[in-house]
């Protein structure tokens, strides 16, 4: 057992503050770089999201283990959050970083709605690292090295998942995804490919790719839910082009055509349950929609809808400066959320879906 130090495996010549914000907020320098911006604009940013890092100082710490797998002929790994206690029978939640990040630095960010989910409601939490910080998520995107190399991440996280609910005696009835940016556009491809093994999956500023729609035939009805913000910078609320500091990454479905996508896909019928959420911060202008189609055959339907929100994880407080990526919303915490979406409808929790 471990636990992950924010300033581990400093680059030399790097500043420790700097280091510590790229790998807490998943990204890197070397996007900035190939889009024009000097060496100074980047560090400047860099060092400003580290104010960010120092605010969240008080944060819980999570013990975290590491875990490992070969997969394809590649080393395949990720770090694993038990609950306390019994854990057999428990679910399984494995989450994917965005492009450019990690296991680690997604972990750090998340970790004050991990600690609340393992230790009240007693999941087990699988932060998995994709190759090359990246992971083969359906679009064809030349810039990410998961799609360049061919990755197989479907049989890799497939693999990981059932190895570790195998290994601790979880639910493999109760395994869940959710990923944001590239990894909640991973999520829609495992929903597609990997229904079998994934109960639910939750894609976070990320919907259906061009390229992977016409491929997606999941073998068994999946519960799936989008939560995008209207106001994304980077991958559109209404479709189009995926973009990131002007570079192409994918065209997209809208969010809306996603949703209409897995209601016919899950036999969807009705009007959904529909819950507002406003942030308790005044100074926050965002607001939280949600609207859950529970009218299924055998597995619901979500959508998240965050007012003015951006390229972001609504609840876990800014990842980057608003001039990137937009507001954060603090109107809702996405994986209460999520363990509400999951629940059978007699066992959802007062104001959830």
């Amino acid at each position: 057992m471990r636990r992950v130090h924010p300033l581990a495996t400093k680059p030399a010549g790097q500043p420790a503050i700097v280091h510590a914000a790229h790998r807490r907020l998943g990204w890197s320098l070397a996007p900035a770089r190939r889009a024009g911006w000097t060496r100074r604009a980047a560090l400047g940013t860099a060092l400003a999201t580290a104010v960010l890092l120092l605010g969240t100082a008080c944060a819980p710490k999570l013990n975290l283990r590491e875990v490992e797998l070969r997969h394809g002929g590649r080393d395949r790994e990720a770090l694993l959050l038990l609950p306390d206690g019994d854990v057999e029978g428990k679910p399984l939640l494995l989450l994917l970083h965005g492009g450019g990040g990690s296991a680690a630095g997604l972990a750090r960010h998340l970790r004050g709605q991990a600690k609340r989910l393992s230790r009240n409601a007693g999941w087990a939490i699988a932060f998995a690292d994709g190759i090359g910080r990246s992971w083969n998520d359906g679009r064809v995107d030349v810039d990410a090295e998961a799609h360049r190399q061919g990755v197989d991440d479907v049989g890799a996280l497939r693999a990981l998942v059932l190895q570790i609910a195998q290994r601790h005696g979880l639910d493999r009835g109760r395994i869940y995804v959710a990923g944001i940016s590239n990894g909640g556009f991973m999520a829609q491809r495992l929903a597609c490919e990997a229904a079998d093994v994934f109960a639910a999956a939750v894609s976070v500023t990320a919907q259906m790719s061009v390229d992977l729609a016409p491929k997606c035939q999941p073998s068994r009805p999946i519960a799936v839910a989008l939560i995008n913000g209207t106001l994304d910078p980077i991958v559109p609320y209404g479709g189009g082009q995926v973009t990131l500091f002007g570079k192409p990454r994918g065209a997209i479905w809208s969010t809306d055509d996603t949703i209409a996508f897995w209601r016919r896909h899950n036999g969807c019928e009705g009007d959904p349950v529909e819950v507002a959420t406003s942030p308790v911060d005044g100074a926050d202008p965002t607001r939280g929609h949600s609207r859950v189609w529970r009218t299924c055959r055998g597995a619901a339907v979500g959508l998240v809808r965050v007012e003015g929100g951006g390229h972001t994880w609504p609840g876990a407080g800014p990842a980057l400066p608003e001039a990137i990526v937009g507001k954060t919303s603090s109107a809702f915490d996405v994986l209460s959320w999520m363990e509400a979406f999951v629940a059978p409808p007699a066992q959802a929790v007062d104001g959830g879906p």
